[in-house]
């Protein structure tokens, strides 16, 4: 059954709700419900179809959301996408993730390239958010788990959130596949086409774990064929948000994200500078050129853009989609970061 979706704004109290009707998308205004961790009645796997219906191509902008280290990825697929079969569901543009796809449509409908791509961002969207996913996840199937259900909407795949140690799952997940890409850019015979063709496969299991199962399988061997581990890609802690709860304050969430938009921002900047990003962390802190070269990326105006392109700020608090089965009277809201990405299709109409 097709759930519906309603938007509360705060900016006009009297206005009547519209009629909400299945599978559309409807105004109303009210005041802001804010109850986290409440649950939805719905999968999210049909609330992220219904939004979809309305979407469109998403612009190059829309990367602005994803760490630098995702894009540098899929910069790199795009260079391999011919090879990979190019565009058959996306015709036109880019892929973009508009819903939870099964494992027969991806067989049938999409290429290698399209699954690469929205498998990366589905990662990518996972290590953005997983401290909210992790938080509302409570150990049932996905129907009945909070947690999993924000992963549809977020990923546009599902996992096994009843299972043992489903947390480590999510939070491996992302470096798993950041690692695999800096093995394979390290091999001079193989490349990343050799990691696009064989560390993904879109006819196995779609899941998490089965996305996973294959990543980690290219990476061990990779590992083995460079003669053991060593670090590749930014040192994970820095560039990964700690969850902040409810009871944190405001200077404490904003710390938080200066401190990793910092990391992403000393990354990029090690990347254009070709040094090791251990001597980037030295050489930001140094005056003269060098700072003032870090910090064309490290300003004000830059984090406010990175707050709103997360998700973490907005313009303004204007209001919040909501989601409840077709039938029933029970509203529940959206996190604010998923109600941004629900807006934001919605305003492709």
């Amino acid at each position: 059954m097709v759930p519906l979706l309603k938007y509360r704004s705060n900016t006009n109290p009297q206005q009547q709700p519209a009629k909400q009707v299945p599978g559309q998308l409807s105004n109303c205004a009210d005041t802001p419900l804010e109850q986290p961790g409440a649950a939805r009645q719905q999968s999210a796997a049909s609330q992220s179809s219904t939004v979809s219906r309305c979407g469109s191509a998403p612009s190059e902008g829309d990367r602005a959301e994803l760490p630098p280290f995702f894009v540098e990825m899929l910069d790199e697929l795009d260079r391999h996408k011919d090879a990979l079969g190019g565009s058959q569901y996306f015709k036109g543009h880019a892929p973009y993730i508009e819903k939870k796809v099964k494992a027969r449509e991806l067989a049938a409908s999409y290429t290698d390239y399209e699954y690469v791509y929205l498998t990366i961002v589905g990662f990518a969207r996972i290590h953005v958010h997983v401290g909210h996913i992790v938080s509302k996840m409570n150990g049932q199937p996905f129907h009945k788990n909070p947690g999993v259900q924000m992963l549809e909407d977020l990923a546009g795949f599902t996992m096994h959130g009843d299972r043992d140690g489903a947390a480590v799952v999510l939070r491996s997940a992302p470096p798993i596949l950041i690692e695999g890409f800096e093995l394979a850019k390290a091999s001079i015979a193989k490349g990343a086409v050799d990691f696009f063709s064989n560390g993904f496969d879109r006819n196995a299991d779609p899941c998490l774990e089965g996305r996973l199962g294959r990543l980690m399988a290219y990476v061990e061997a990779h590992r083995t064929a460079e003669g053991g581990s060593h670090q590749v890609g930014p040192p994970w802690e820095d560039v990964s948000l700690q969850h902040v709860d409810a009871t944190s304050s405001p200077l404490d969430f904003v710390a938080e994200h200066v401190r990793v938009f910092m990391a992403e921002c000393t990354w990029r900047w090690c990347r254009q500078q070709n040094m090791p990003y251990d001597e980037a962390k030295h050489c930001r802190q140094l005056d003269g050129p060098m700072a003032q070269s870090f910090e064309r990326l490290y300003n004000a105006t830059e984090f406010e853009l990175w707050m709103l392109a997360r998700g973490a700020a907005a313009d303004s608090l204007e209001g919040r989609w909501e989601s409840s089965p077709a039938g029933r009277h029970e509203w529940a809201p959206y996190d604010a970061s998923v109600s941004q990405l629900i807006d934001k299709a919605n305003k492709r109409c």
